[in-house]
């Protein structure tokens, strides 16, 4: 269970969202999900960032982000990733906070009153 690994395989499964060194830690999932996931090399045990997540018409609406997010979690559980990130609306076309936090909550993440949110991994049984 390693981030590093978590991240290599994330970078190794998405593709660069554009060339400019601004964005190089942004990418694409499926050419339909634009996202920024940061490692956080800081934390006491492994633990991935949601920076960003978000899908662009005409795809939005279509369960892209969900798929998504399903994906990662898979991830995460395999390599024993915590994800973190902020229930934040963008722009005024979305969900607002109130039902970004629901939708999350929903995937399974849960949220301080500051919206911070956490989706732990599934613990592995032990055999």
């Amino acid at each position: 269970m390693s981030l590093d690994a978590f991240m290599d395989e994330f970078l190794g499964a998405t593709t660069p969202f554009n060339d400019s060194p601004k964005h190089k830690n942004e990418r694409w999932w499926n050419d339909t999900v634009h996202l920024e996931v940061l490692a956080n090399r800081y934390a006491e045990y492994d633990k991935a960032n949601i920076a960003f997540i978000g899908t662009y018409y005409p795809n939005r609406g279509q369960g892209h982000a969900k798929k998504c997010f399903l994906w990662l979690f898979d991830l995460a559980n395999k390599h024993g990733v915590t994800l973190t990130g902020k229930a934040a609306p963008v722009g005024s076309t979305g969900l607002s906070k109130t039902e970004l936090k629901r939708w999350y909550r929903g995937l399974g993440w849960t949220f301080d009153r500051n919206s911070n949110g956490v989706w732990e991994p599934k613990q592995k049984e032990l055999v």
